[in-house]
Protein backbone atom coordinates (compact mmCIF):
# COMPACT_ATOMS: atom_id res chain seq x y z
CA UNK A 1 0.00 0.00 0.00
CA UNK A 2 1.21 3.57 -0.61
CA UNK A 3 0.43 4.05 3.22
CA UNK A 4 3.45 1.59 3.89
CA UNK A 5 6.41 3.72 2.62
CA UNK A 6 4.78 7.32 4.36
CA UNK A 7 4.96 5.34 7.50
CA UNK A 8 8.20 4.25 7.17
CA UNK A 9 9.23 7.40 6.37
CA UNK A 10 7.51 9.41 9.35
CA UNK A 11 9.08 6.75 12.08
CA UNK A 12 12.26 7.00 10.68
CA UNK A 13 12.40 10.76 11.55
CA UNK A 14 10.59 10.37 14.62
CA UNK A 15 13.81 8.23 15.29
CA UNK A 16 16.32 10.15 14.03
CA UNK A 17 15.27 13.36 15.45
CA UNK A 18 14.85 11.82 18.98
CA UNK A 19 18.32 10.36 18.17
CA UNK A 20 19.55 13.47 17.64
CA UNK A 21 18.09 15.61 20.18
CA UNK A 22 19.56 13.62 23.21
CA UNK A 23 22.66 13.43 21.28
CA UNK A 24 22.72 17.46 20.39
CA UNK A 25 21.99 17.91 24.30
CA UNK A 26 24.35 15.75 25.54
CA UNK A 27 27.49 17.57 23.50
CA UNK A 28 25.92 20.54 24.88
CA UNK A 29 26.21 19.41 28.47
CA UNK A 30 29.68 17.97 27.31
CA UNK A 31 30.64 21.05 26.05
CA UNK A 32 29.52 22.84 30.34
CA UNK A 33 30.80 19.99 32.01
CA UNK A 34 33.78 19.96 34.00
CA UNK A 35 35.76 16.95 33.59
CA UNK A 36 38.67 15.78 31.96
CA UNK A 37 38.76 17.68 28.96
CA UNK A 38 40.31 14.58 26.89
CA UNK A 39 37.62 12.40 28.58
CA UNK A 40 34.48 14.52 27.51
CA UNK A 41 35.89 15.30 23.72
CA UNK A 42 36.44 11.41 23.38
CA UNK A 43 32.46 10.95 24.14
CA UNK A 44 31.64 13.62 22.78
CA UNK A 45 33.37 12.67 19.11
CA UNK A 46 31.39 9.28 19.59
CA UNK A 47 28.41 11.34 19.74
CA UNK A 48 28.86 13.05 16.75
CA UNK A 49 28.83 9.47 15.33
CA UNK A 50 25.93 9.08 16.45
CA UNK A 51 24.23 11.91 15.38
CA UNK A 52 25.97 11.02 11.77
CA UNK A 53 24.29 6.92 12.37
CA UNK A 54 21.01 8.46 12.86
CA UNK A 55 21.12 10.97 9.54
CA UNK A 56 22.33 8.00 7.29
CA UNK A 57 19.70 5.81 9.08
CA UNK A 58 16.84 8.78 7.89
CA UNK A 59 18.42 8.36 4.12
CA UNK A 60 18.19 4.87 4.15
CA UNK A 61 14.51 5.31 4.95
CA UNK A 62 13.84 7.58 2.33
CA UNK A 63 15.67 5.53 -0.18
CA UNK A 64 13.57 2.45 1.07
CA UNK A 65 10.27 4.24 0.63
CA UNK A 66 10.55 5.51 -2.28
CA UNK A 67 11.03 9.09 -1.72
CA UNK A 68 14.99 9.58 -2.71
CA UNK A 69 17.29 7.07 -5.55
CA UNK A 70 20.21 6.33 -3.39
CA UNK A 71 23.00 3.11 -3.37
CA UNK A 72 20.67 1.29 -0.61
CA UNK A 73 23.59 -1.80 -0.18
CA UNK A 74 26.52 0.58 -0.08
CA UNK A 75 24.86 3.14 2.28
CA UNK A 76 23.57 0.30 4.30
CA UNK A 77 27.10 -0.53 4.94
CA UNK A 78 28.51 3.07 6.10
CA UNK A 79 25.34 2.92 8.20
CA UNK A 80 26.04 -0.01 10.06
CA UNK A 81 29.98 0.58 10.06
CA UNK A 82 29.31 4.45 11.49
CA UNK A 83 27.36 3.12 14.07
CA UNK A 84 29.39 0.27 15.26
CA UNK A 85 32.61 1.65 15.02
CA UNK A 86 31.93 5.23 15.02
CA UNK A 87 29.27 5.14 17.88
CA UNK A 88 29.77 2.02 19.81
CA UNK A 89 33.38 1.00 20.28
CA UNK A 90 34.68 4.80 19.80
CA UNK A 91 32.42 5.07 23.32
CA UNK A 92 33.46 2.02 24.61
CA UNK A 93 37.17 2.98 24.55
CA UNK A 94 36.75 6.35 25.94
CA UNK A 95 34.77 5.05 28.52
CA UNK A 96 36.41 1.96 29.41
CA UNK A 97 39.47 4.14 30.12
CA UNK A 98 37.87 5.06 32.76
CA UNK A 99 36.16 1.84 34.04
CA UNK A 100 38.81 -0.61 33.28
CA UNK A 101 41.39 1.37 35.78
CA UNK A 102 38.51 2.02 38.21
CA UNK A 103 36.78 -1.70 38.29
CA UNK A 104 39.61 -3.86 36.67
CA UNK A 105 42.74 -2.55 38.10
CA UNK A 106 44.23 -2.15 34.95
CA UNK A 107 46.99 0.86 34.44
CA UNK A 108 45.42 4.42 33.39
CA UNK A 109 45.51 5.04 29.56
CA UNK A 110 47.14 8.11 28.48
CA UNK A 111 44.56 10.82 26.94
CA UNK A 112 47.20 11.42 23.63
CA UNK A 113 47.21 7.34 23.04
CA UNK A 114 43.49 7.52 23.66
CA UNK A 115 43.09 10.21 20.98
CA UNK A 116 45.84 8.50 18.40
CA UNK A 117 43.46 5.35 18.22
CA UNK A 118 40.31 7.74 18.11
CA UNK A 119 41.91 9.95 15.06
CA UNK A 120 43.05 6.92 13.30
CA UNK A 121 39.64 4.87 13.79
CA UNK A 122 37.68 8.24 12.17
CA UNK A 123 40.23 9.19 9.42
CA UNK A 124 39.85 4.97 8.23
CA UNK A 125 35.90 5.41 8.85
CA UNK A 126 35.62 8.36 6.60
CA UNK A 127 38.44 7.11 4.10
CA UNK A 128 36.40 3.84 4.13
CA UNK A 129 32.98 4.94 3.76
CA UNK A 130 33.71 7.11 0.50
CA UNK A 131 35.50 4.27 -0.91
CA UNK A 132 32.49 2.00 -0.13
CA UNK A 133 30.18 4.61 -1.75
CA UNK A 134 32.36 4.45 -4.55
CA UNK A 135 31.99 0.94 -5.01
CA UNK A 136 34.47 -0.65 -2.90
CA UNK A 137 34.13 -3.58 -0.02
CA UNK A 138 37.21 -4.37 1.45
CA UNK A 139 38.32 -0.62 2.20
CA UNK A 140 35.19 0.32 4.74
CA UNK A 141 35.64 -3.52 6.41
CA UNK A 142 39.47 -3.18 6.63
CA UNK A 143 38.66 0.61 8.62
CA UNK A 144 36.35 -1.27 10.94
CA UNK A 145 38.71 -3.76 11.65
CA UNK A 146 42.04 -2.56 12.10
CA UNK A 147 41.57 0.15 15.01
CA UNK A 148 38.69 -2.40 16.47
CA UNK A 149 41.82 -5.32 16.68
CA UNK A 150 44.12 -2.46 18.10
CA UNK A 151 41.47 -1.92 20.88
CA UNK A 152 40.98 -5.07 21.75
CA UNK A 153 44.98 -5.84 21.40
CA UNK A 154 45.72 -3.02 23.91
CA UNK A 155 42.25 -4.06 26.13
CA UNK A 156 43.52 -7.24 26.35
CA UNK A 157 47.46 -6.76 27.44
CA UNK A 158 46.34 -4.51 30.24
CA UNK A 159 44.34 -7.17 31.83
CA UNK A 160 46.52 -9.49 31.59
CA UNK A 161 49.28 -7.37 33.20
CA UNK A 162 46.36 -5.67 35.66
CA UNK A 163 47.98 -4.94 39.42
CA UNK A 164 45.06 -5.66 41.10
CA UNK A 165 42.83 -8.45 40.16
CA UNK A 166 39.29 -7.81 41.57
CA UNK A 167 35.93 -9.36 41.15
CA UNK A 168 36.21 -12.71 38.91
CA UNK A 169 33.34 -12.16 37.06
CA UNK A 170 33.91 -8.74 36.42
CA UNK A 171 37.59 -9.73 35.21
CA UNK A 172 36.07 -12.47 33.02
CA UNK A 173 33.58 -11.02 31.30
CA UNK A 174 35.02 -8.12 29.53
CA UNK A 175 38.13 -10.24 27.93
CA UNK A 176 34.82 -12.55 26.68
CA UNK A 177 33.68 -9.51 25.01
CA UNK A 178 36.98 -8.30 23.73
CA UNK A 179 37.63 -11.71 22.06
CA UNK A 180 34.12 -11.83 20.80
CA UNK A 181 34.79 -8.38 18.87
CA UNK A 182 38.18 -9.69 17.89
CA UNK A 183 36.82 -12.44 15.66
CA UNK A 184 34.00 -10.74 14.66
CA UNK A 185 36.71 -8.62 12.84
CA UNK A 186 38.94 -11.29 11.91
CA UNK A 187 35.27 -13.06 10.28
CA UNK A 188 34.85 -9.57 8.50
CA UNK A 189 38.33 -9.56 6.91
CA UNK A 190 38.24 -13.47 5.80
CA UNK A 191 34.72 -12.79 4.45
CA UNK A 192 35.92 -12.60 0.71
CA UNK A 193 38.15 -15.48 0.99
CA UNK A 194 35.06 -17.92 2.29
CA UNK A 195 32.72 -16.62 -0.42
CA UNK A 196 30.87 -14.29 1.87
CA UNK A 197 30.16 -10.20 1.04
CA UNK A 198 31.05 -7.62 3.73
CA UNK A 199 27.56 -6.52 2.66
CA UNK A 200 26.11 -9.85 5.08
CA UNK A 201 29.05 -9.15 7.50
CA UNK A 202 28.57 -5.69 8.44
Amino acid sequence: TQSAPTALLVAAALLASSLMTSGALALHALYRGRGARWLRGAIALALSWLLATAMLGALLAAALSGHMTLPQDRLVDVHAATGLLGWVLLLMASVGCVTMPMFQGTRPVPGHVLWAWLLLATLGLLVGAMLRLSGSTFALAAAVATPALLLTAASLGLQWHARHRRNRALTLSWPCGTIAIAAACILLLTAPFNGAGHRDVL
